[in-house]
């Protein structure tokens, strides 16, 4: 739809959607890796204090990215959502046009 100088794409949007779960996706995937690697890590160890601070260290690696991995959810469900909502403004608009241009050469 044209509007003050820019055009927007309900495929660049729904595209963005896509890429934007693709991030969470590797946001969790990353997450799931550190977590399986720290807990390998604090056992080999043997030692309380290293397992106690590999576990630590889990905890808030695993915070950040999830926090990140909800951020991506977030922006997806807006693109995805904006993409809904102007796919349908473009339909409606088109319908009116074809009305509209019904209407007249009805006469």
């Amino acid at each position: 739809m044209a509007g003050d100088g820019y055009t927007v794409r309900v495929t660049a949007l729904q595209a963005g959607g896509r890429q934007t779960a693709s991030l969470q996706d590797d946001c969790e995937q990353v997450a799931g890796g550190l977590a399986v690697r720290l807990e390998a890590l604090a056992v080999a160890a043997g030692s309380p204090a290293v397992r106690a601070g590999a576990r630590q260290a889990l905890k808030a690696v695993a915070r950040q990215f999830l926090g990140a991995a909800a951020g991506y959810e977030h922006a997806s469900q807006s693109l995805a959502q904006t993409a809904a909502s102007y796919a349908r403004a473009e339909e409606s608009s088109a319908s009116s046009a074809h009305g509209v241009a019904s209407g007249m050469t009805g006469r």
